[in-house]
């Protein structure tokens, strides 16, 4: 499906769009997936954390997670991808490929906790227009999926993005770092009361595919206790006439500071 303007309207009033399987969302999540397991072999990378666990777990991780959206050849094959549902030029703003690694029972671990908070992107100081892709790279379990609030796409909800401020957040690290906040610093935009994982919308993403919806949407990752690592790639764009016309989802809650998107990629320049 096409990225155009009444698709991103769509977006933009709340539609959840599915894609794929494709064969440049296929080459790109056997690319990615091909990084993982050179990470961490011999092990296992859906077993690793049980082996290692979770410090040796993230000291293995963390040279991916901070190098994959610089790796020149996942860069080409995210640009295809994109470039397959008109993505491509100047006309977009595209943010490198970004790698994140779930844990099955790290909810409970406080340093990665975080990773399961319940947010909009858009409290994370990314535009209103902002539309994320999330592609599994790997098959994965049901209690493994995305979790979606669509109720709430139009519905304020009392969070704590006043206190985030995009300055502070890149000084730490970016959104690829594991550095954790000092006092008074907000890290994690979340509800100031969290909404019920029972009542999430989790839909069924296969490896090879994505799911599209706008940086409004509250979701997050659902606590899950598989046994397992679940790996997933993002791949998020912004339509820079969108966003210079101030069109995009409604900023119902948002109170963060900065613009993201300001340092994201034109396509044409990404390599």
């Amino acid at each position: 499906m096409r990225l155009d303007a009444s698709a991103r309207e769509a977006l933009y009033a709340g539609e959840l769009q599915y894609l794929g399987p494709t064969p440049a969302l296929r080459g790109l999540a056997a690319l990615a997936w091909d990084r993982v397991c050179d990470c961490f072999a011999p092990l296992d990378p859906l077993t690793a954390y049980a082996a290692l666990g979770n410090d040796r777990f993230f000291e293995h991780f963390a040279p991916l997670r901070q190098g994959l959206p610089l790796d020149a050849e996942v860069v080409e094959a995210a640009l295809e991808a994109l470039a397959s549902w008109g993505v491509t030029g100047p006309a977009w703003r595209i943010d490198r490929p970004r790698i994140r690694a779930v844990s099955s029972g790290a909810q409970d671990i406080p340093a990665a906790a975080p990773a399961y908070g319940q947010h909009r992107d858009t409290w994370y100081a990314n535009p209103q227009s902002q539309v994320n892709h999330w592609l599994p790279l790997h098959p994965l379990l049901d209690e493994e999926r995305i979790g979606f609030f669509p109720a709430f796409f139009h519905s304020a909800v009392e969070n704590t993005s006043g206190g985030f401020r995009l300055s502070d957040w890149n000084a730490r690290g970016g959104f690829q770092a594991y550095a954790r906040p000092r006092a008074g610093e907000q890290f994690h935009p979340t509800p100031r009361s969290p909404l019920d994982w029972g009542g999430a919308l989790r839909p069924a993403v296969p490896t090879g595919a994505a799911v599209r919806f706008s940086g409004h949407h509250l979701h997050g990752t659902v606590p899950h206790r598989s046994g397992r690592t679940r790996y997933t790639l993002e791949l998020r764009v912004v339509h820079a006439g969108d966003h210079a016309a101030g069109r995009g989802a409604p900023n119902l809650d948002n109170a963060s500071e900065g613009d993201a998107s300001a340092g994201y990629l034109f396509a044409d320049t990404a390599g």
